[in-house]
């Protein structure tokens, strides 16, 4: 039997789909699998977020009462009385409100002074077996993160207290959010995943609480995860689920125990299911369009007439059957890389990325039109396009690596280390510009517009971090509380030196406050927002660190013109002027040495 080219033609056709559909599939396959993993990575990550955020909301908390002179001076005169009765009802509000289950003064070597969450327990020693205290006190430092105790697991953010007179430790002030079925069911509620604890007992991992029960956890991995991250399947009541163990680490980095997240796989199932059932449809249409194929060529070589129309015919059903393929790969290519980046794209990718690829064209643009020059096949044109090509891609480089610049430097501003309170010679234009951009989105959210009105050349001697802090609460308290969401607005920032003060001055044309919301709004945990999540403590940090960090004065005036508006002046006595030798001011530093510094 002898077969005819044109059928040789279609049956290889026929493979050669085959062969691409295949590896489309399995490219799809390695996607979806790639997107799963990195899904359920990226939910552990999220647990270990919000434990980082409990704490650092147990680490402010702590820190405000820590500022609060009359409350030191309270611990060290030993009145429990005092202590208790100012400030039951801020353990009240917390508790009720935040589910802040600890709210603790210690006493010098981790005795307990007053625990406000059991007023009538103190005086016994913590330092067996609350750590974070006892680092607290010893390094005189502030402690957050995990910590292990006799009840179990808990989020502690602890404070030192400090005798402003002779500066040494006197104590310590402890926040503390419960790691419970609580935590785990909100944590489950927000990323529809559940999670499980294991602890280190005797060197074994034990089980502490859970969101699920009845599930079989692979022994052999769950020891594994606290060496590294370990992956598994299983199958509970028909529905199959992705686990995910890793470690569990207290405040000093120390492996307490494991964390098993569990996650719901069927929605990658169906998209699995879905990729074959599409690769196995568009195989059978291939299939059925080759066998039509055939039977046509049959009658085309037996009606030279309808030669050409079924020539036409076969065109156009491979133009469209190319269509449909480049359609369903642009749509799994999508569909899966969507996957992958989900909760992955950072704002340094997008101008690092822009300008890798700008820089790569340009190498491979250069590239060209250097083998267009060796083989002598230049021409004006093919220059004058490169050179075009050129300025744009160098164009393009230039700018985003500005942008990409801009970025680092402003996070270098805004990381806080342990330099950070230092004084320095700093720009307060500078400062202010670097804090206010972390808020930009904000701003942009709301429609408001700021300004910023300060001189380039003014330099300040002291900590720029607390003057970057004391910009963002004060637009922050701006954006919550004055502007109404999309009607947008202006806030305005300027500075000026007056005599012996520096004004350093926050203004927006907002819906302001009233007379008697102003008399209170200095307070810790006073707030006209907290529906909005608002804990009332900014505008108390910038009254705190003015007041005792520089002996300033804050002033409040509201409404500004036309019954709306807000301002909030900042006054800071200046100690020292500029001279030749000395180029800044340097402002009243209550307890602070003056140094000097020689700049050029």
């Amino acid at each position: 039997m002898q077969v005819s080219p044109k059928a040789l033609y279609s049956l290889a056709f026929f493979l050669f789909l085959t062969i691409c559909v295949g590896l489309l599939l399995k490219q799809s396959l390695g996607f979806l699998q790639e997107a799963e993993s990195r899904k359920v990575s990226d939910l552990y990550q999220g647990f270990v977020a919000e434990i980082q955020n409990k704490g650092d909301s147990a680490l402010t908390v702590a820190a405000t009462i820590s500022s609060m002179p009359l409350y030191i001076d309270a611990v060290i005169r030993g009145d429990r009385a005092y202590l208790r009765r100012e400030l039951s009802d801020t353990w009240t509000m917390l508790n009720q409100r935040f589910n802040v289950r600890q709210f603790q003064f210690h006493a010098p070597d981790a005795d307990s002074f007053l625990r406000l969450h059991s007023p009538d327990e103190y005086g016994d020693s913590l330092a067996d077996f609350r750590f974070t205290v006892v680092q607290s006190q010893n390094t005189n430092q502030p402690v957050v993160g995990l910590e292990k105790g006799v009840y179990g697991v808990g989020i502690r953010g602890v404070e030192p207290l400090t005798d402003p007179v002779s500066k040494q430790n006197v104590g310590s002030v402890e926040i503390g959010f419960a790691v419970d079925e609580t935590f785990l069911e909100g944590f489950r509620q927000r990323r529809g995943a559940d999670v499980a604890l294991y602890l280190l007992r005797d060197g074994q991992l034990q089980p502490y609480i859970s969101t699920w029960e009845g599930a079989s956890i692979d022994e052999q991995a769950l020891a594994h995860a606290i060496v590294e991250p370990v992956q598994w399947l299983t199958e509970q009541e028909e529905v199959h689920y992705r686990l995910y163990a890793d470690r569990l680490e207290d405040f000093s980095g120390k492996v307490i125990g494991a964390v098993v997240v569990r996650m719901d796989r069927q929605f990658y199932q169906q998209s699995k299911n879905n990729a074959w059932w599409l690769a196995s449809g568009t195989l059978i249409a291939a299939l059925t369009i080759t066998v039509l194929l055939n039977l046509s060529l049959v009658k085309l070589q037996r009606k030279a007439k309808v030669v050409a129309q079924k020539d036409v015919e076969l065109k156009q059903s491979q133009q469209a059957k190319q269509s449909m393929l480049a359609y369903i790969v642009e749509k799994e290519k999508m569909a899966s890389l969507g996957q992958i980046v989900f909760g992955v794209a950072h704002e340094i990718n997008t101008p690092l990325g822009v300008a890798i690829t700008a820089n790569s064209c340009l190498l491979s643009s250069t590239a060209e039109i250097e083998k267009k020059y060796t083989d002598g096949l230049l021409s004006k044109s093919c220059l004058k396009e490169y050179l075009r090509y050129t300025e744009e891609s160098g164009g393009l480089v230039d700018k985003n690596l500005k942008r990409l610049s801009n970025l680092i430097h402003d996070f270098k501003l805004l990381a806080v280390n342990k330099q950070a309170g230092e004084e320095q010679v700093f720009s307060l234009a500078e400062a202010i510009h670097s804090a206010v951009y972390s808020l930009q989105d904000a701003l942009d959210r709301n429609n408001v517009t700021l300004s910023i009105d300060i001189p380039e050349g003014l330099m300040i001697k002291g900590s720029s971090l607390e003057f970057m802090n004391i910009a963002r609460h004060a637009v922050t308290n701006a954006l919550q509380h004055g502007m109404v969401e999309g009607k947008g607005g202006q806030v305005d920032i300027s500075a000026r030196v007056e005599a012996d003060q520096l004004v350093l001055s926050f203004q927006d044309d907002g819906m302001g406050i009233d007379a008697e919301a102003l008399e209170h709004i200095f307070e810790p945990f006073y707030t006209t927002a907290r529906s909005k999540q608002c804990t009332g403590l900014g505008l108390s940090i910038i009254y705190n660190v003015v007041m005792q960090k520089y002996q300033g004065r804050v002033d409040v005036r509201s409404p500004v013109s036309e019954q709306r508006g807000f301002n909030i002046s900042i006054f800071l006595t200046i100690a020292q002027l500029p001279s030749e030798q000395r180029r800044y001011y340097t402002l009243c530093d209550a307890g602070a040495e003056a140094k000097s510094i020689q700049q050029g």
